[in-house]
């Protein structure tokens, strides 16, 4: 039974092992991972938004200047100065950039919801971590009263075996012990009826010198 129970305690104790191990890995993950999160929300929250707003700024002086060199070389052209076939976009360049302009308009709020969400992320993932921190730390004192568990059982094994080696020796000892006793016991039974008998002879020895006197009070 105590080999069982101490092997049992081992897989529990191999298997604590293994769970701290996943723990401590998954842990070290998160730990590694959130510093990334929080560049990556700066970066969509902050960074790129500006950095969009800036170049809808340089887009916006761009498309100036291209209505300008547009309306310049329509002129140009007007006046023959130059083939139709040089200069005739089916979209001006001003109009072109006006509508890249445009399509970046929407990013912003996107990288915001962008931002938020890792943000989010970020939280959810720092609770875990300290989640994963308690569970590590429930699975060591599990780990260290199994260790304890272990070490009373190993001593209990040992009280265990020595008490079968003294139960092998005094099997061994056991005939001479029991025909000795047997003996004692014979002799001790012997002496109780002899002392019965002497105190019932005492007794009727004394019963019979009673008699005559009681029968010579009454004469």
């Amino acid at each position: 039974m105590m080999a069982v129970a101490d092997g049992s305690l081992a897989d529990a104790r191999a298997t604590l092992s293994s769970l701290a191990a996943t723990i401590g890995g998954a842990t070290q993950t998160i730990t590694d991972t959130l510093p990334v999160l929080d560049d990556l929300g700066g970066l969509a929250g902050d960074e790129l938004p500006q950095t969009l707003r800036s170049t809808q700024a340089a887009l916006g002086s761009a498309q100036e200047t291209a209505r300008v060199v547009d309306s310049v070389l329509g002129a140009i052209s007007g006046f023959g100065l130059i083939s139709a076939t040089t200069y005739n976009p089916k979209v001006p360049l001003s109009d072109s950039i006006g509508q890249v302009a445009r399509s970046l308009d929407t990013l912003p709020t996107s990288l915001s919801e962008v931002s938020a969400g890792i943000r989010t992320a970020r939280g959810n993932l720092g609770q875990l971590n300290k989640d994963l921190g308690a569970v590590a730390t429930g699975v060591g004192g599990v780990r260290a009263n199994l260790d304890e568990a272990a070490a009373v059982v190993r001593q209990y094994r040992g009280i265990v075996g020595d008490l079968q080696a003294q139960v092998a020796e005094i099997r061994a000892a056991a005939p001479g012990w029991i025909d000795l006793a047997g003996v004692g016991v014979g002799l001790l039974l012997i002496w109780l009826a002899l002392a019965q008998l002497a105190i019932f002879a005492q007794g009727f020895e004394m019963l019979r010198r009673d008699r005559p006197a009681q029968r010579a009070e009454k004469q």
